[in-house]
């Protein structure tokens, strides 16, 4: 008996077919399609290694006598994988890397653990094969680094990435200041440490030339005056988009300087702390000729912020910040009134309480709306039971008992521990979720007020959204309970409010967010990093 030939897997199907076998089938699919399949294996190769990451900060908290062989492997396999990406004709698939680092050995804090010295050595080895190999990613785009020292041969390294297009830096130290690279897009987010001394001058390294998006957040006293003035007196032709967090007065002056430079800016948002005292900042917004920023769209800040910038230039975009009830609600929609264009997108803060006439008033006011969030107030900061303070842990007078335990680390076998692929052809799709048609609760306390009754009047005719309505989010203030906890009943109202506002592809509920998938009665959940396609039937729910 002969034996049968495989199946020509290679000629049967076009290229297209399998690069949809990589978009749509599930992971257990994908596994058994690249065991068969070597066209496959060769086009999905790129999408396996175009983006890499790895968290070694987050391998550090909560790292005790429990868990911490598991750590030290984990941390083992991220060096193991870093040697062979740069020895294998995997590195120019790369195109970008998202990477932490623990600011300081965690050895010292661990006196029971006998060999906890072999994380912080796994730890320097990769720091150390982290910034050796890095100029070895021909083709990376995208590079997102915390807690890593930007020195004098680490800006030579990023130099020679000549692709390198967008650029994070968060909580890093910089000593090296000088020089500038032909950055896309650059974020500078600082932790508690200084990003460079004091006494420095300007800091360079994004090209004013190519910048096009530009985000400053959390930095120290002086730190943004050195950044901005770093750019030099010329223009920035491409910057279009920027977000910047003021500390004090003497950075807005900078700021509004620098804003002058930004002739071609869409998007600008600022985020101001206020005082002690209501309706005061730490900061003053000086005068601003009609000629500056004259192309804005997006503008996102404090009230007196949004009356300045949009009297007669073409916004269309508008999120209110740091804003309380003395600004006055009448009065911040009217300044936003003043702008060249229909207001399109408007996020205003959580109001206390949020009436039925005060959002009646907005949908009047704003009639050509395509996204409207509207922040629900904070009603309880906690479920019920929790408790916010820490526990106390009494002190013990017993002797410090040691963890002796021991690793055998080999590179060779890294990955041997891992669970097993499994390639059965035993497969069992979860059922489509189809939400029952049920009647929506009365709400029975004041904590699910907020979300509760906005929708309750959406379904019962009191407050007609604008007709062009694209995406509506009901946000909580930071602290409130999720929403999942205020309002369980959240697939049914997606499909209701989908039903009564054909053009919604979009609504979110706190963290939780619904899409359309086209133009169908279908909406697929994300919460989180997590999607959950729903089956939706048409629904005609209501709230009693």
């Amino acid at each position: 008996m002969s034996t049968p030939q495989p199946i020509d897997y290679l000629h049967l199907f076009p290229p297209e077919i399998w690069l949809a076998c990589w978009t749509l089938c599930s992971l257990q699919q994908l596994r058994r399609i690249s065991l068969v399949c070597k066209l496959f294996r060769s086009l999905s190769l790129p999408f396996v290694f175009e983006h890499q990451t790895f968290d070694a900060l987050a391998l550090t908290g909560g790292i005790g006598r429990d868990n911490w062989i598991d750590r030290v492997r984990h941390l083992h396999r991220i060096a193991v994988r870093l040697d062979r990406l740069v020895q294998n004709p995997y590195a120019p698939m790369v195109r970008s890397w998202n990477v932490s680092f623990p600011k300081r050995p965690i050895g010292r804090f661990h006196p029971d653990i006998q060999n906890i010295h072999l994380f912080d050595k796994l730890y320097e080895r990769i720091l150390t094969t982290f910034s050796a190999t890095l100029g070895l990613y021909h083709n990376l785009s995208s590079l997102h680094i915390y807690g890593l020292l930007i020195d004098a041969p680490f800006r030579a390294t990023l130099t020679s990435l000549s692709k390198l297009d967008d650029l994070t830096l968060f909580d890093c130290d910089i000593v090296a200041q000088e020089g500038f690279l032909r950055l896309r897009s650059f974020t500078m987010i600082s932790g508690f440490r200084n990003f460079w001394p004091e006494n420095e001058g300007p800091f360079q390294i994004a090209s004013p030339d190519s910048l096009c998006t530009l985000e400053i957040i959390n930095l120290r006293d002086r730190q943004i005056s050195l950044l901005l003035t770093g750019f030099g007196p010329g223009r920035l032709p491409c910057l279009v988009d920027l977000y910047i967090d003021l500390q004090n007065n003497n950075d807005a002056v900078a700021l509004f300087q620098f804003l002058e430079q930004c002739p071609n800016l869409e998007s600008l948002k600022i985020n101001a702390p206020r005082t002690d005292f209501p309706g005061h900042y730490i900061w003053q917004i000086p005068d601003v000729s009609s000629e500056t920023i004259p192309l804005l769209r997006i503008l996102a800040g404090p009230p007196r912020l949004i009356q300045l910038l949009t009297l007669n230039r073409p916004v269309t975009g508008v999120m209110v910040l740091n804003w309380d009830d003395s600004d006055g609600l009448e009065p911040l929609c009217m300044d936003i009134l003043r702008s060249a264009r229909p207001i399109q997108s408007l996020a205003l803060p959580a109001m206390t309480p949020t009436t039925l006439d005060t959002l009646v008033s907005i949908a009047h006011l704003f009639p050509d709306l395509r996204q409207w969030t509207i922040k629900i107030p904070q009603y309880a900061a906690m479920p019920p039971g929790s408790n916010s303070s820490f526990p106390f842990i009494p002190l013990s007078d017993d002797p410090l008992s040691v963890d002796a335990q021991s690793i055998d680390l080999c590179d060779d076998n890294a990955f041997d521990e891992l669970a097993a692929d499994d390639i059965s052809d035993t497969e069992s799709e979860s059922p489509p979720m189809v939400i029952p048609s049920i009647e929506f609760p009365a709400p029975e306390t004041s904590e699910v007020s907020g979300i509760h009754s906005i929708l309750r009047w959406v379904f019962e005719g009191l407050l007609l959204l604008p007709p062009s309505i694209e995406v509506l989010r009901l946000e909580q203030e930071e602290g409130s309970m999720p929403a999942e906890v205020l309002f369980p009943q959240q697939g049914q109202a997606v499909a209701t409010l989908g039903s009564m506002y054909p053009l919604l592809r979009q609504v979110r509920f706190g963290r939780d967010e619904w899409k359309r998938i086209g133009t169908s009665e279908e909406w697929k959940e994300q919460v989180e990093s997590a999607v959950r396609p729903l089956h939706l039937e048409k629904f005609h729910g209501r709230l009693s």
